[in-house]
Protein backbone atom coordinates (compact mmCIF):
# COMPACT_ATOMS: atom_id res chain seq x y z
CA UNK A 1 0.00 0.00 0.00
CA UNK A 2 1.06 3.55 -0.59
CA UNK A 3 -0.38 5.96 1.96
CA UNK A 4 -0.51 9.75 1.65
CA UNK A 5 -0.18 11.81 4.83
CA UNK A 6 -1.05 15.49 4.59
CA UNK A 7 -3.25 17.72 2.48
CA UNK A 8 -3.77 18.30 -1.23
CA UNK A 9 -1.19 21.10 -1.18
CA UNK A 10 1.59 19.16 0.53
CA UNK A 11 2.25 15.89 2.27
CA UNK A 12 4.33 12.78 2.52
CA UNK A 13 4.02 9.21 1.26
CA UNK A 14 4.77 6.05 3.23
CA UNK A 15 4.55 2.38 2.21
CA UNK A 16 3.10 -0.65 3.98
CA UNK A 17 4.44 -4.05 2.89
CA UNK A 18 3.81 -7.61 4.00
CA UNK A 19 7.03 -9.51 4.68
CA UNK A 20 7.26 -12.88 6.45
CA UNK A 21 3.60 -12.64 7.53
CA UNK A 22 4.22 -9.26 9.19
CA UNK A 23 2.93 -5.89 8.00
CA UNK A 24 5.68 -3.27 8.06
CA UNK A 25 5.42 0.50 7.70
CA UNK A 26 8.29 2.07 5.76
CA UNK A 27 8.88 5.77 6.30
CA UNK A 28 11.83 8.07 5.63
CA UNK A 29 12.37 8.71 9.33
CA UNK A 30 11.73 5.15 10.51
CA UNK A 31 13.05 2.28 8.45
CA UNK A 32 10.47 -0.31 9.55
CA UNK A 33 7.70 -0.36 12.10
CA UNK A 34 5.49 -3.42 12.52
CA UNK A 35 1.78 -2.56 12.44
CA UNK A 36 -1.50 -4.40 12.92
CA UNK A 37 -3.17 -4.07 9.52
CA UNK A 38 -6.49 -5.28 10.99
CA UNK A 39 -6.61 -2.34 13.42
CA UNK A 40 -7.73 0.72 11.44
CA UNK A 41 -6.30 3.07 14.08
CA UNK A 42 -2.97 3.01 12.23
CA UNK A 43 -4.75 5.40 9.83
CA UNK A 44 -5.65 7.92 12.52
CA UNK A 45 -4.08 11.17 11.30
CA UNK A 46 -5.99 11.78 8.10
CA UNK A 47 -3.93 9.37 6.02
CA UNK A 48 -5.46 8.07 2.83
CA UNK A 49 -4.52 4.79 1.17
CA UNK A 50 -3.57 6.02 -2.29
CA UNK A 51 -2.45 2.91 -4.19
CA UNK A 52 -2.65 -0.84 -3.66
CA UNK A 53 -0.23 -3.28 -5.29
CA UNK A 54 -0.71 -7.03 -5.50
CA UNK A 55 1.78 -9.75 -6.27
CA UNK A 56 0.45 -12.93 -7.86
CA UNK A 57 1.86 -16.00 -6.11
CA UNK A 58 1.09 -18.52 -8.88
CA UNK A 59 0.24 -18.35 -12.57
Amino acid sequence: MVIHIGSLEHGHYVAVLKQSNKWLLYNDDERRTEINIHDPSFLNNGEIITMLYYKRETY
